[in-house]
C-alpha cells in the first residue's frame, strides 16, 4: 500500500483497494518437527498463542509458570525443541528458565517475550543466550521468522550443539575485539561505549593511527540481538583494525565491510554504520555513513 501510495507512476493520493490483502506468512520449515513448550499464565493469551503456533504446524504444550516448565522439560528432555516464555511468570521467571536451559541444554531454542519493551531486561535475556526477544505486540508478526532464523543458523553449523559452541567462541573472540585502539583517552573525541554483549551486537570503537595525529571511529547499529549480529560487529571491527591501517578512508572502509558481508550472504541482517576519521594536525574530518 505504501509503495502504491508513493510510487513514481501513481498519484500521491492513491489509496489501497478494499480487496487488497497482505500475503500470508508461509514458513519454509516443516514446523511439525519442532515441538514447543509455551510458558504463559494468562489463559486468553496462552490460547491465542497456542492456536497461532499450531496453525503453522507446531505441537504445543502449555504450562503456567517457569517451575512447571522446568519440571515438564526434565521429564521430557527429548520432546521439546523450542521454549517460548513470558519473561514475567510466578515462581521461576522466564529469565530463570532461559538460564537453566542454556546452561545444561544449549541445543534447545528459547524465545522470550514481554508486554512492553524493557531495554535492561531484553539485554539481559540476550546475554543469557536467548534466541529471540520480542514484545507481545510483535509476537504474531515476528515469532515465526525468529524460529526459522534460529533453526537455520543452527543447521548451518551442523547441529544445535555445534551452534551453542559457536556462540561461546564468538563471545570469546569479542573480548579481544571490543576494546579501544587508543592507549589513552582521546582529548578531542568522547564516545559513550558499551561492550558487544551488553549492546546486543551494536558497536562503538576508536582507533589511533601511529603518531600521525589521526583517529578513526566506527559506530554501528546491527539488526538483531543474537550471535550473528555480534559476528557482524566482529567483522566490522576487524576491518577497522586492519584495512584502516593501510587505507584511512571512511567510505572505503564501509565498502569493504559491505562487500565482506555480501560474500557470506547475510541477507537477513543489516548494519547501519558511521565511520569517521579525525585528522587533528590538519583540523579536518572525514565521515562516511551507510
Amino acid at each position: 500500500a505504501l509503495i502504491r501510495q508513493y510510487g513514481i507512476n501513481e498519484p500521491a493520493s492513491a489509496a489501497p483497494r478494499a480487496d487488497d490483502k497482505a500475503p500470508a506468512c508461509s514458513p519454509v520449515l516443516d514446523f511439525s518437527n519442532y515441538r514447543v513448550l509455551l510458558v504463559e499464565e494468562h489463559d486468553a493469551i496462552a490460547d491465542r498463542y497456542s492456536r497461532f503456533l499450531k496453525n503453522f504446524g507446531h505441537e504445543v504444550a502449555r504450562v503456567f509458570n517457569g517451575d512447571e516448565a522446568w519440571k515438564l522439560f526434565l521429564e521430557n528432555q527429548h520432546r521439546f525443541h523450542i521454549i517460548i516464555t513470558n519473561v514475567f511468570t510466578s515462581g521461576m521467571d522466564g529469565l530463570g528458565v532461559l538460564a537453566k536451559i542454556k546452561r545444561d541444554y544449549p541445543r534447545v531454542l528459547v524465545f522470550i517475550y514481554a508486554q512492553e519493551h524493557d531495554p535492561d531486561t531484553f539485554q539481559l535475556a540476550v546475554q543469557l543466550g536467548a534466541d529471540g526477544v520480542i514484545t507481545q505486540a510483535e509476537f504474531e508478526t515476528s515469532i515465526i521468522d525468529l524460529i526459522e532464523s534460529a533453526v537455520y543458523r543452527a543447521e548451518q553449523k551442523g547441529s544445535l550443539t555445534q551452534a551453542a559452541s559457536t556462540v561461546s567462541q564468538v563471545r570469546q573472540a569479542q573480548a579481544e575485539l571490543i576494546k579501544f585502539g587508543c592507549s589513552a583517552p582521546c582529548n578531542s573525541i568522547d564516545i559513550a561505549y558499551s561492550s558487544l554483549t551488553d549492546a546486543g551486537g551494536d558497536l562503538a570503537c576508536c582507533r589511533r593511527f601511529n603518531l600521525a595525529g589521526r583517529c578513526g571511529i566506527i559506530l554501528g547499529d546491527v539488526a538483531g540481538h543474537n550471535v550473528m549480529s555480534s559476528y557482524i560487529s566482529a567483522i566490522s571491527l576487524g576491518m577497522l583494525t586492519s584495512n584502516w591501517d593501510r587505507n584511512q578512508n571512511p567510505m572505503d572502509l564501509l565498502k569493504l565491510i559491505n562487500a565482506e558481508l555480501n560474500k557470506s550472504d547475510y541477507d537477513k541482517y543489516h548494519l547501519c554504520a558511521t565511520a569517521l576519521l579525525w585528522d587533528r594536525r590538519r583540523q579536518k574530518i572525514k565521515i562516511g555513513t551507510a
